[in-house]
């Protein structure tokens, strides 16, 4: 039993690198289509 929990532990801290690192590239994607589309550029200034 303790075999099985420890794989379960390792999963889970798996997955959760796993769903961080597709966080950080989707949000470095929006970054980069915002820099390379003016018009949402010109709505981020008309918002700050």
């Amino acid at each position: 039993e303790e075999i099985i929990a420890l794989v379960i532990k390792q999963r889970t801290e798996a997955a959760v690198e796993f769903k961080r690192s597709i966080e950080q590239s989707l949000n470095q994607l929006s970054h980069i289509s915002s820099e390379f589309d003016p018009s949402s550029q010109k709505r981020r200034k008309m918002s700050l």
